[in-house]
């Protein structure tokens, strides 16, 4: 299964980007700031990156980085009072700077779109939606959100069934779902829940009031007291259960995902999956997005199956050896070439940053075929081998080598 982004990810990616500035340098500024940045002395990297640009003004990495270094300032460091709206500023500017210097530096554009998709959210929140849809416009005309991500935001969306609650990763993701509802009024009727969000009260108290036109209310046994108070909770594996079908009850063993001095901890954002899960009883369908956070999820995998780009929650406990596919809902949504349209636009401006999602395409593709060469239905693995082929092509996005021989493996078998 498709890994999501991650912290650690999201490293490797910096330092991918960054050594190619750094391999015919001798240890600049640049390199000095960039190597306090990966030891998480934030304050560092950013003094040492100003200086740089001080001293080269027109260098337009020196402005991306220091946009980059300013935003993850605040979102790994403790409450900071200047990571407001002058901060958000702030890091728009330098990534707009690097791009008139430098249009090419193509992740500068998602975090401009990552800026301005957390402020149309704090417009929502704050119960104006007309500034959170001017905010939405802004990331899509400044190409924070292009065609193939909001394509791939209504695509999840597309996998879900009448009225779902879907749990999605942040940032790129949660940005493009955003728009797809809010502006073009794609699947309104499905409750989307950021999962970095969840660790946040107001959020959850957000979540179960709901937004008329915007947001679908969740069902949640807390009261707002309890939400609003709501913290890590200390915890040891143990057994939930949830009606399953039948009368059957289902019982899932829910592990601690915080570890402190020893002791271990349930996560607000957690608890507040199990509730919704418990609460929903089975009314209203559960998925989550192939980069949901896999703690999110680790514990259900033994009613999880893939269905279209999501996992779907079923009220049966399988064997927990690997994801079955619903074909129908998957095939109806990866053999419809209108749902890749916009995919040949990552030529022109793709940031590995939010492309890495992209790869949740192929990999249920693989699955799907390998399903139907599994029930010997090798005619049906020929033809979304071929859709694969069509839909998703290698010179758009580029497959690993391990997969051109997996493929390349699939090829030979079907001809068999």
């Amino acid at each position: 299964m498709f890994l999501p982004p991650t912290r650690a990810t999201s490293l490797v990616l910096f330092l991918l980007f960054a050594s190619t500035t750094l391999l015919s340098q001798p240890r600049d500024l640049k390199s000095q700031a960039m190597t306090a940045f990966v030891e998480e002395d934030y304050a560092r990297a950013i003094e040492l990156i100003r200086l740089a640009i001080t001293s080269n003004p027109n260098n337009a990495e020196n402005y991306y980085y220091l946009g980059h270094f300013l935003h993850q300032e605040c979102v790994d460091a403790v409450p900071n009072p200047d990571c407001g709206r002058a901060r958000s500023d702030e890091i728009i500017r330098h990534m707009e700077e690097a791009i008139a210097r430098n249009p090419g530096l193509t992740d500068s554009y998602f975090y401009l779109g990552l800026e301005h998709g957390v402020r149309a959210r704090e417009e929502l929140f704050s119960g104006n939606p007309t500034g959170a849809l001017e905010q939405l416009r802004i990331a899509r005309a400044k190409n924070g959100l292009p065609d193939w991500l909001i394509e791939y935001g209504k695509n999840v969306l597309r996998s879900c069934e009448q009225s779902s609650i879907l749990f999605t990763s942040g940032d790129a993701e949660a940005n493009a779902i955003f728009y797809a509802q809010a502006i073009d009024r794609v699947r309104t009727d499905v409750t989307v829940i950021p999962i970095p969000l969840l660790n946040h009260p107001d959020f959850l108290l957000q979540l179960k009031r709901g937004i008329r036109d915007y947001l679908v209310p969740a069902p949640m046994s807390w009261g707002e007291q309890q939400i609003l108070a709501g913290r890590p909770y200390r915890w040891k594996t143990r057994n939930i259960t949830v009606p399953g079908m039948a009368g059957q009850i289902l019982t899932y063993p829910v592990t601690s995902d915080i570890t402190m001095e020893s002791r271990t901890y349930l996560s607000l954002a957690k608890s507040a999956i199990i509730d919704i899960i418990r609460t929903n009883r089975w009314r209203r369908s559960i998925h989550f997005s192939l980069a949901a956070p896999v703690w999110s999820y680790n514990d259900l995998t033994r009613s999880l199956e893939i269905f279209g780009l999501t996992l779907r929650f079923v009220p049966v406990a399988g064997s927990g050896q690997g994801f079955a596919v619903n074909v129908g809902p998957t095939e109806h949504v990866l053999l419809d070439a209108l749902n890749f349209a916009y995919l040949p636009t990552l030529r022109d401006r793709n940031f590995a940053q939010a492309s890495i999602l992209l790869n949740g395409y192929r990999d249920v593709f693989l699955q799907l075929i390998q399903t139907h060469m599994t029930n010997g239905r090798n005619a049906e693995a020929r033809r979304a081998l071929d859709a694969m082929d069509r839909h998703v092509p290698n010179d758009v996005l580029p497959m690993a080598d391990v997969w051109m021989e997996f493929v390349s493996g699939l090829r030979q078998r079907l001809r068999e």
